[in-house]
């Protein structure tokens, strides 16, 4: 496959058939990279979740604290989610 340094020499020496050929693998050269970084972006996209599909992290804390107020609504005591050796505390 020639390229464009080979092309420009051609020209020069008065050899357009060889210089068209140069010409042209270059051309297919760089539509075929080309199309590869194009195949490599649509797969991208197509297999990896787009920003849009994430949930925020904003949007699961609210549900959180939710779930957490709905929870918390049946009962008085206090209790530390964080401690696993937490016990209910009865209220005074």
């Amino acid at each position: 496959m020639g390229d464009i340094n080979d092309m420009v020499v051609n020209i020069a020496k008065g050899e357009l058939a060889a210089a068209q050929t140069d010409f042209e693998d270059v051309l297919q050269s760089k539509l075929a990279d080309r199309l590869d970084q194009q195949r490599t972006y649509v797969a991208s996209q197509t297999f990896s979740p787009t920003e849009d599909e994430e949930p925020e992290l904003d949007e699961i804390d609210g549900l959180l604290d939710e779930l957490e107020t709905d929870d918390n609504d049946d009962y008085e005591g206090e209790y530390d989610a964080e401690d696993e050796d937490a016990s209910y505390e009865e209220p005074e």
